[in-house]
């Protein structure tokens, strides 16, 4: 997992690439741990289907998403 900060929005945000699938453990709470302390997490470059976003937005807890959303057509 390679984790950079996003530019444009001071100290806060970080992108995070080459997240394994299946996700790891180890992995989703670190992204936990980036989400709480840098409050923007960016997935760029991010190939996964649907149901790996959404698994990925589970197992990482309650986020607000741009985009793909579980359960709205």
């Amino acid at each position: 997992m390679l984790v950079k900060s996003v530019k444009g929005f001071g100290s806060l945000g970080v992108k995070v690439s080459n997240i394994s699938y299946p996700f790891k453990q180890d992995e989703i709470s670190e992204l936990k741990k980036l989400l709480q302390e840098q409050l923007l997490l960016v997935l760029p470059k991010c190939h996964y289907t649907v149901s790996q976003f959404y698994e990925l937005s589970a197992r990482i807890g309650v986020i607000c998403t741009y985009g793909q959303k579980a359960g709205v057509s």
